[in-house]
């Protein structure tokens, strides 16, 4: 035993409590890359089409889900909607950030977090913030990207058609 009576040196048990400590909130940094440079994630999407076309689906899809802009740069093809879910008092807030990159084949960046949105005080305050990773709500909203292109493009094609030559 140590002069203390306790078993362990300091020394020791301050190690052990340092490693404890530094391992709880993990390193996020190594999550970020992980899957290398230019590959598609789940929530990344290359579509045939025009970047513009593309931009106007994207909003077209939020919008008609029920999604408010909340802020939009059509220069950037960007764009952050918002959807409340109230709950009583609280809301569940779903926002997504959607931006169009490129000219050829562009690809569409979809970003979603949701939290709670404490009402009742002067200030709004986010809770239970957290990043929506379920690649099952990616996947329907490019499902929903690519249809209403399929659409858009039909409805071009058809009044393309009805023109006189």
């Amino acid at each position: 035993m140590s002069k203390g009576g306790f078993k362990y040196p300091a020394g020791a048990v301050l190690c052990l409590l340092l490693l404890s400590v530094s391992g709880c909130g993990g390193n996020a940094y190594q999550k970020v890359f992980v899957n290398g440079g230019g590959s598609q994630t789940f929530n990344t999407r290359t579509f045939k089409a025009s970047p513009d076309d593309c931009y106007a689906a994207a909003k077209k899809v939020a919008l008609s889900h029920n999604f408010a802009i909340e802020k939009e740069d059509p220069q950037e093809r960007s764009f952050t909607a918002i959807r409340y879910f109230p709950d009583g008092k609280d809301s569940t807030v779903l926002e997504i950030s959607v931006t169009v990159m490129g000219a050829a084949n562009p690809a569409i960046y979809c970003n979603a977090i949701q939290y709670i949105d404490k009402a009742g005080s002067a200030a709004q305050v986010r809770q239970s913030e957290r990043t929506v990773s379920d690649w099952k709500f990616y996947d329907k909203f490019f499902a929903s990207v690519e249809k209403e292109l399929t659409s858009g493009q039909q409805a071009k094609n058809q009044a393309g058609a009805k023109q006189p030559h």
